[in-house]
């Protein structure tokens, strides 16, 4: 059984999950970081690797793999988000596992469409199973009716606290994930949050401390912190997940936060990929970050990708338990968050784009010194092309990838902008 993740941090997520159920299985389990995905093993196992290590394995091994013939199951996760790496791992896989009896079953977030991923896959419809982010057996609420006009600053983050601090109250004992976009908003809108506190009820001494945690546990806790600035956080039950804090404090305070001593957790936009547990609530302050160029002085404010969002949504869904999702945004963006949040994520191919990723690969594949003919070489990356998700949402979208019918086949219009970008990454 081989299980493939987007993303390395995904697979390591991935791993954690199936460690407990593989060992009861009988099954050992790998979490492969090299280009050993398709050596040859002894019994039964789970392989465990992300794209992009799928991708450097496949070209390591050649045309001809004599494991695939053992392989009988691939689980693709997280399907949603499938750039170019992800797509192009998976076709190449399927590609070379034509004709053997091999099984993929992929999963994703609630899509807007799923139909060509299915017929990419070669699902058949009573094997599809799509559902609309309302399918649930739970109650789920998403509310994105706060929006913010203020420019992206200190003072939108000062103004998002009133807000986040009275969800927090709406939902008490319950715990707590809020997203900013960087580590370096999270002590500022503990800060601000604490103040909320305060002027709510100038009686609150313990901020977000949940009522049944002892003041001598809390105490206790606190000691173990290496970094004594964060006690006075600990201390009004905020704790913190991001990569400038200590590996042995981060360990601590999520330790607290699953225990229920720290009931409200901040971590940056970017943690939404490893963060390694869930809440009753989450609270996304705002949908934008900054980008800084080489030289810090550029400085360019992006939105949150879709599939960020997303992901941050997953963080507050717990089986069997309620949540609920804050999106604080801008008021223009409001109606598109609503609608994707509620009906279900777009999906499409990146691969137009990559160019050198396609190209790049084809050379590890091929070895070192080879060259072809440009004729072999277009016929290499169309047959390639043909394999993709690329391939249906091209017919099924013409304008997204500016396809200009009755030219030449959209495939091959495809092909000549690859083509047009061969230098490797």
């Amino acid at each position: 059984m081989l299980v493939i993740s987007p993303r390395r941090s995904l697979a390591a997520e991935v791993a954690a999950e199936l460690r407990e159920p593989s060992h009861s299985l009988g099954l050992r389990l790998e979490l492969c970081q090299g280009n050993e995905v398709f050596k040859l093993g002894t019994g039964p196992s789970v392989r465990i690797a992300s794209a992009a290590t799928v991708l450097d394995s496949l070209a390591a091994s050649g045309e001809k793999i004599a494991s695939l013939e053992r392989l009988k199951l691939v689980v693709l996760e997280n399907l949603e988000i499938l750039d170019a790496d992800y797509e192009l791992a998976i076709s190449v896989l399927r590609f070379r596992c034509h004709g053997l009896p091999v099984r993929f079953v992929g999963s994703s977030a609630s899509l807007n469409d799923s139909t060509d991923l299915a017929a990419w896959l070669q699902v058949d419809n009573s094997a599809l199973y799509s559902f609309r982010p309302t399918d649930r057996d739970q109650s789920f609420t998403v509310d994105v009716t706060k929006t913010f006009t203020t420019p992206f600053s200190s003072a939108l983050f000062k103004a998002m606290a009133k807000p986040a601090h009275s969800a927090i109250a709406f939902h008490p004992e319950r715990p707590v994930i809020v997203f900013v976009p960087s580590s370096s908003h999270c002590r500022s809108v503990a800060m601000d949050l604490i103040t909320q506190c305060a002027l709510s009820d100038i009686n609150n001494i313990r901020g977000f401390v949940p009522s049944h945690v002892d003041q001598n546990e809390l105490e206790s806790r606190t000691a173990k912190l290496q970094d004594r600035t964060l006690a006075d956080f600990i201390s009004k039950g905020i704790g913190f997940c991001h990569g400038g804090t200590g590996k042995a404090d981060r360990a601590l305070m999520l330790q607290m936060y699953v225990d229920g001593v720290v009931r409200v957790l901040i971590a940056p936009r970017q943690s939404c990929w490893t963060l390694p547990v869930r809440a009753g609530v989450v609270i996304v302050m705002g949908t934008q970050h900054v980008v800084f160029g080489e030289d810090k002085s550029d400085r360019r404010v992006r939105d949150y990708e879709l599939e960020e969002i997303a992901r941050m949504q997953g963080r507050a869904i717990r089986p069997g338990l309620d949540g609920h999702l804050y999106l604080f945004c801008h008021p223009d963006a409001k109606d598109m968050f609503s609608r994707l949040l509620n009906e279900g994520l777009p999906l499409e191919s990146s691969l137009p784009d990559a160019g050198p990723l396609v190209m790049g690969w084809i050379q590890k594949s091929r070895g070192t010194d080879v060259s072809v003919g440009k004729q072999k070489k277009n016929q290499e990356i169309h047959d390639i092309l043909s394999w993709t998700f690329l391939r249906w949402r091209i017919t099924s979208n013409p304008i997204h990838y500016d396809v200009k019918r009755g030219e030449n086949d959209a495939l091959w219009q495809a092909v000549e902008k690859i083509l047009s970008e061969e230098t490797p990454r």
